[in-house]
């Protein structure tokens, strides 16, 4: 069986090796220059649990998710969203974490392969990036779940600053308002 595969391939001559390795490593330098990141990967001050990776994706998300402009809702530059939501990581468990993390990274280089891109989605122009969400947000299950979580970091730490009530008429928790004693977690009541 070997012998019949030997004589498809003929000779293996120094000559195809090296013009074997010359295409590889092309290739290979090729995908590298695609997959680094065109944005600087720095952690803003104050981030304390998000890593530089994760504030240049959610950066890169909170204008396609929350445009603002033209309308009465306070611009996201003017709300801590990465501070917001860098609390919201810090408050869970490390295998959440870990996992949440692996998902954020399959977003970023799925770009390479489910909208060939050829490039990371913290690389992309505006409009790939939108259309790259749009195939996200009505991908597979696993690809729905990790567009959602990105969704519901970016709208709980936009809407939970005050600033962000006033647009929508909303003077905030009825408990608050009402001095309501607070329960914690409390049971349901028993039928």
């Amino acid at each position: 069986m070997s012998e019949d595969i030997a004589k498809k391939l003929g000779p293996f001559t120094r000559r195809r090796f090296l013009i074997g390795a010359i295409g590889l490593g092309v290739v290979g330098t090729g995908a590298a220059i695609a997959l680094r990141p065109k944005v600087e990967l720095t952690v803003p001050a104050g981030i304390v649990h998000l890593t530089a990776f994760e504030c240049a994706l959610f950066t890169k998300l909170i204008p396609l998710f929350l445009p603002t402009e033209g309308t009465a809702l306070v611009p996201p530059a003017d709300v801590p969203i990465l501070k917001n939501i860098d609390e919201i990581f810090g408050t869970l468990h490390p295998k959440l974490r870990d996992d949440l993390g692996k998902g954020l990274q399959l977003f970023d280089y799925g770009a390479v392969v489910v909208g060939f891109n050829l490039t990371r989605f913290i690389n992309l122009e505006p409009d790939a990036a939108r259309t790259y969400c749009e195939k996200w947000q009505s991908g597979g299950a696993v690809q729905r779940a990790i567009f959602s979580a990105l969704r519901q970091f970016l709208y709980v730490s936009y809407w939970r600053d005050p600033r962000t009530w006033k647009a929508v008429e909303y003077d905030g928790p009825i408990s608050t308002k009402n001095n309501l004693p607070r329960l914690g977690i409390t049971p349901l009541p028993e039928a």
